[in-house]
């Protein structure tokens, strides 16, 4: 539902519109899907941070320090400058899954929402590999592709529910985290106080 409404909204854009609406052009740097992307990336980050200071479970660290990377580099456009830079992010989504399988346990939303993110770097990988084989006109004549805006569409489309369904399912996640004990309430009971309680 999210991907077909994120695909309309796109498509009629583009043919309805000349130019088309900024804040409705997938293909555009601060689109409402970047936007709600970077929501995204923020509450991903925030739940990590916040089960890890519950759990200290590693997992939740990764997802923290990545969906950190991650929303940095959104707001930023620094993967912009990097030369097949889905290839560069792979990794990051990989630590970014495994850490996000660990802790899902039964939760679907977490694996739909990942493999959805999965499918939008493929896309990604598959747009930026065409430019380099020519499958798309140079300059302004390859946005006038129906087949190229297609791909923008799904590609936005698929990431856009991706972080919807990861983002809170993870947040949701991390409230349920039971608090690790303290070290002071492990501790077990010095000698002197289990003494007086043999007294008493």
């Amino acid at each position: 539902m999210i991907i077909g409404a994120e695909s309309a909204i796109h498509l009629v854009n583009f043919a309805m519109f000349d130019p088309p609406i900024y804040v409705l052009d997938s293909a555009m740097e601060y689109s409402y899907s970047h936007v709600v992307a970077t929501l995204g990336f923020a509450l991903a980050a925030g739940a990590g941070y916040l089960a890890v200071q519950r759990t200290r479970r590693r997992a939740w660290g990764v997802i923290a320090v990545v969906a950190s990377v991650l929303l940095v580099d959104n707001v930023t456009r620094l993967h912009e400058s990097v030369p097949a830079w889905p290839l560069v992010f792979a990794p990051l989504m990989l630590a970014l899954a495994i850490g996000g399988l660990r802790i899902a346990g039964r939760d679907s939303a977490v694996r739909v929402g990942l493999s959805l993110l999965f499918v939008s770097l493929a896309v990604h990988v598959v747009v930026l590999a065409g430019a380099e084989l020519g499958w798309w006109p140079e300059s302004r004549q390859r946005l006038d592709l129906w087949r190229f805006q297609a791909l923008i569409a799904f590609k936005e489309g698929t990431e856009l529910a991706g972080w919807l369904l990861f983002a809170p399912a993870l947040a949701l996640l991390a409230r349920r985290q039971p608090e690790r004990p303290s070290a002071a309430s492990r501790r077990p009971p010095s000698s002197c106080a289990a003494a007086a309680g043999k007294t008493t």
